[in-house]
Order: C-alpha cells, then structure tokens, then sequence
C-alpha cells in the first residue's frame, strides 16, 4: 500500500510540506476522520473513511486549502466518534510557498495545455466545470457526449480532445472553471 501511495504521488505530484507531526495514537481500519483546525480552511471531503483500498486502486486523502499562512496553520487529525486527536502538524509561512496566479507562464503555454496530463487524471468534479462551459465554450450536444463518459478522467480527455481547437479565451474560461471548482489544484500545478 506504500508503494501505491508512493507511485501515484510521482504520477500526480503534490506539494510536500514538511511539518512537526507529532501521532498520538495510529489510525484504525473502518473508523472515520475529521481534519479541525482553528483556522480559516477548507477540507475536501469534509471526513473520510479510513479503510484498506487494493494497492492497485487510487488511494483516499484528503486535500487541504487556505488562503493565509501568514501566522502559520496548526491543524490536526481528529477520530470523528471519539473527538480524540490523532496526530497534530503545524506548518509555518516558510513550509509551504505560494505561487502568483496566472492563466499564461512565462515560456507562454496556457495553463490548460501545460498541465493537461495532470488535470485529465486529478480533476474529479467534471460536471461542474461542464456546467460553467455552457454556453460561451461548449454546446449541449458537446456537454451530453462528455457525460456520457464513465469516469471522471474519461470525461477530461473526452473535454481535452476539443481543446485545439479552442483561442485563448475558451482556455480561460476552462482556466477559471477549474479555479472555482479546483482551486487548491490549480495553485499547487502553478507551484510546479
């Protein structure tokens, strides 16, 4: 299972930051965890399972987004029955550095063309993205053949083939998109 986790962080690279973890007891098969912090963030999804996933099958975690570091982020991990913490991190404004937004890098490829890989395999809320589409970007026909798709990176491949032929402001629009939806995502890809 280490070495799964292991292969997809490589596949889909995310940001480490190094902290003062400090585990008061292991976690447990079958139990469920909340992430609690006195600071202003965002979790997704809200709790999860711990639970033992075939090596081979994209492992649970939980992604974790904020806007001010400034005075440092203390959060822990918290059995949701219980209300015991489990471990605790402290992440100070030097861990973790933050990139400037932009939909263009300097070598000037859009940013949907430069993580197009990245995006196809990590962007699971395909629907949403569709529906901001609607319209300026995407026709209905369009729409209705991507969600006919099984998978969510069915469904990004199926969106990325009519990509080419997009200008630079379709790609905008699909940039903003996944800013809205994906957020914590799109700063960390800005990051790499």
């Amino acid at each position: 299972m280490l070495q799964a986790v292991d292969d997809y962080e490589k596949k889909c690279p995310s940001r480490l930051v190094s902290t003062s973890l400090q585990t008061h007891k292991p976690l447990t098969f079958d139990s469920r965890y909340i992430v609690s912090s006195q600071a202003n963030i965002e979790v997704t999804p809200k709790e999860l399972e711990f639970c033992n996933i075939q090596a081979e099958c994209l492992q649970s975690y939980m992604e974790i987004y904020t806007k001010d570091i400034q005075g440092g982020l203390e959060f822990s991990l918290v059995d949701k029955i219980h209300k015991e913490p489990i471990w605790e991190a402290h992440v100070r404004p030097e861990d973790a550095t933050l990139s400037v937004s932009s939909a263009q890098t300097q070598t000037d490829e859009h940013f949907v063309n430069q993580h197009q890989e990245q995006l196809i395999q990590r962007v699971m809320a395909v629907d949403g993205i569709l529906d901001s589409l609607y319209g300026p970007v995407l026709d209905l026909e369009q729409i209705q053949s991507i969600r006919a798709e099984r998978s969510s990176v069915e469904k990004m491949r199926k969106l990325y083939e009519l990509v080419p032929k997009w200008d630079n402001d379709c790609k905008d629009r699909l940039y903003q998109a996944l800013k809205e939806k994906h957020r914590p995502l799109v700063e960390e890809l800005e990051g790499i």
